[in-house]
């Protein structure tokens, strides 16, 4: 599996299980996890260590993920980060036309993660 040297997720949110989850999917492909909880934990968090992907969780609070989904594609402009964002409600529709590239939705599978990385070019395909 080729990967970028900048293999990095940030995962917004702050269910210690589901990072728990998040970590191990990206130990298996060699992938570093950096986690926020915050709208101001994940903008920092972006300017710092500027991952190659987004994960986010839109029911996160007090904030919910939308409002982060929103600062995050408004409060960095220039950066072209892939937003990937997952629940347990689906609403792709919505995700999409708010600034998502992909969406998934719990519980996320180790394929269906793979899935969001191929889709954003961070990973080559599964032969």
């Amino acid at each position: 599996m080729l990967t970028l040297p900048e293999s990095l997720i940030l995962l917004v949110d702050n269910d210690p299980e589901f990072a728990y989850l998040i970590e191990r999917y990206c130990g298996t492909i060699q992938w570093e996890v950096v986690r926020a909880a915050s709208v101001d934990e994940a903008l920092a968090q972006v300017r710092r260590r500027r991952p190659a992907m987004i994960l986010l969780n839109l029911l996160l609070p007090p904030e919910g993920g939308w409002k982060v989904m929103r600062a995050l594609k408004n409060g960095l402009p220039g950066a072209i980060i892939p937003l990937t964002v997952y629940s347990s409600i689906p609403d792709e529709e919505r995700a999409l036309s708010e600034g998502a590239d992909y969406c998934l939705w719990k519980p996320v599978m180790f394929e269906e993660f793979v899935a969001a990385l191929e889709a954003a070019d961070l990973i080559a395909p599964q032969s």
